[in-house]
């Protein structure tokens, strides 16, 4: 999507730019939507995730 954003700026095609850029915007919302939404069980579910290696570690 970068290249196409890229590629549309070298061309000097604006619209095709603006859209991609509109694309990759919608999508990184999104990404950040889901991290707000589910951070708790994201960070619950990390943190069991190292766990064993924390106590493996001081043990």
């Amino acid at each position: 999507m970068v290249d196409q954003i890229q590629s549309a700026v070298r061309r000097g095609d604006d619209k095709a730019a603006i859209e991609a850029d509109a694309v990759l915007r919608a999508i990184d919302g999104e990404i950040w939507r889901f991290g707000n939404e589910h951070a708790d069980a994201i960070q619950s579910g990390a943190s069991k995730f190292l766990e064993p290696e924390a106590g493996a570690a001081s043990g």
